[in-house]
């Protein structure tokens, strides 16, 4: 008995100080939003949906660093701008949980949890407008010639 107690506690020891490393190696990686949701319940499923991501964008097997994540200013919920770089090239997604309508369909999408993406080109990069609560895909030179985007559940509702 002594023994599986002492387990269990170094399991429950050992998972509280992977997620404190996870905050001191990745600092600007915050993953409670402002409204106090959880955008990801740790680190790995943050990355676990870049790789998704990266290979849809970039190709299978591409290396890449999540470098910040960046909130908007929404009324419920949340939506969060996520920055990697793949081959230094600086490119993000977007997800969400608020009943919003991120892929411009004019209908609110039934997902808790949503993420926006762009493929095509290298350039094309999603962008989200607060003010109408939709997404678009664009190139820094405002064009958005070969760009697709993909609105996508996390999970249900």
């Amino acid at each position: 008995m002594k023994t599986t107690l002492f387990f269990f506690f170094a399991l429950i020891l050992i998972t509280s100080c992977k997620e404190e490393a996870e905050k001191f190696s990745h600092p600007e990686l915050v993953l409670v939003a402002p409204n106090g949701d959880r955008l990801a319940s740790n680190l790995a499923e943050l990355k676990d949906w870049t790789k998704a991501v990266v290979q849809d964008k970039f190709g299978y097997n591409k290396e890449f660093e999540i470098t910040n994540i960046e909130y908007f200013n929404v009324a419920k919920g949340f939506v969060a701008q996520i920055n990697f770089k793949v081959d230094a090239v600086d490119s993000h997604y977007i997800i969400g949980n608020s009943q919003l309508d991120p892929s411009g369909s004019g209908r609110v999408d039934p997902c808790k949890k949503w993420q926006v993406s762009c493929s095509g080109t290298s350039c094309c990069t999603p962008t989200f407008d607060v003010n109408t609560s939709q997404s678009s895909c664009t190139c820094a030179s405002g064009s958005n010639s070969g760009c697709s985007l993909t609105a996508e559940c996390l999970d249900q509702q």
